[in-house]
């Protein structure tokens, strides 16, 4: 008698290799991606490279896409951000003490999230390659994402959009970094320094750390620096705490 063998499938998701888990883990950090932004952090990669592994994780419904027509006549490149099962994947898959369920949970908004959030993620991740140019031996670079767990409780509330430690020389120094886009009203350019001022005159910081951190604003346009500098220079921690610099010009944001 001839028996048969019945195959049962299942919709248990393919276990993601190295390689693909980190790519993943590079979006959960900024949010949003580009396939040049990704092929610039890695710096051997090429942009054809990354754009395929993107595309990839895209066609297998772990990451999602934002990309239209008006992008396309502008020559902005899509960019890319985690779908639940992308999410599931890094719950599954990554160190709980390196991925939080914090920023996993907040990253099932980002389907609909707004250009003004978009862009500026895709801002910080520019500052960060950037940086790792600059210093790629000394530079440590930490976004919102990495920031929510307990053990940054002490840092100023909303969270810095990011956290610098360079270390050179011997020394290390930290920095809270902001990124202030051209669509931050005056009022809320103001709040964002005295918010700052407040933080570092509260002594929160002395009270888990040594050292004085300084407070990097990185403004979008020349007007915004402007306007941010006068702020600053009316604060009584200017001197101490505060620089102010232009995105356009990486080689002055750290000294």
């Amino acid at each position: 008698m001839k028996t048969t063998t019945k195959l049962i499938k299942t919709n248990k998701p393919k276990r993601l290799t190295k390689q693909q888990l980190e790519l993943l883990e590079l979006v959960y950090k900024f949010r949003f991606v580009t396939s040049q932004l990704v092929s610039d952090k890695y710096g051997r990669q090429s942009k054809v490279v990354m754009y395929t592994r993107l595309q990839l994780l895209y066609k297998r419904e772990l990451l999602g896409r934002h990309y239209d027509g008006l992008k396309s006549l502008r020559g902005e490149p899509a960019s890319y951000y985690l779908l639940p099962a992308g999410i599931a994947a890094l719950k599954a898959q990554s160190d709980p003490e390196r991925v939080s369920l914090r920023t996993l949970q907040a990253a099932y908004k980002d389907r609909t999230a707004k250009e003004t959030f978009i862009n500026e993620s895709l801002a910080i991740f520019q500052l960060y390659n950037d940086y790792r140019r600059l210093y790629p031996e000394t530079l440590s670079f930490s976004t919102k994402s990495n920031m929510t767990f307990d053990a940054f409780d002490y840092f100023p509330q909303a969270l810095p959009d990011g956290f610098i430690r360079l270390t050179q020389a011997g020394t290390t120094q930290c920095y809270f970094l902001e990124y202030v886009a051209s669509h931050i009203s005056p009022v809320g350019q103001y709040k964002l320094v005295k918010k700052y001022s407040d933080y570092f005159e509260s002594g929160e910081w002395s009270s888990r750390r040594s050292g004085t951190p300084v407070m990097l604003l990185v403004c979008e346009t020349a007007s915004v620096l402007k306007a941010v500098q006068k702020l600053v220079t009316a604060s009584d921690l200017a001197d101490d705490h505060f620089l102010v610099c232009l995105k356009d010009n990486p080689e002055s944001l750290l000294i």
